[in-house]
């Protein structure tokens, strides 16, 4: 599998305050037999998503995360 650069990942530009110094790492994976990204992450309980290219991928985590934090009790309700 290939590793993308997604090793580090933020994805709390829309959350500005108080997440802004929340960094999740991300593990993004190429699956040549699949053909579509793969993440992972031992920071963000329940994360395990796909999709076929790396933006798409990142659009995709920049949902989730914030909804598995939330469900986690891991991320605030302001």
């Amino acid at each position: 599998m290939v590793k993308s650069a997604l090793s580090r990942y933020s994805p709390f530009s829309c959350y500005p305050s108080a997440m802004e110094s929340n960094t999740y790492h991300v593990q993004a994976d190429w699956d040549p037999e699949a053909g579509v990204w793969v993440a992972t992450s031992a920071d963000v309980p329940g994360l395990a998503t796909e999709a076929a290219t790396i933006e798409d991928l990142t659009n995709r985590l920049r949902t989730i995360i914030p909804e598995l934090l939330e469900a986690n009790g891991l991320f605030p309700i302001f």
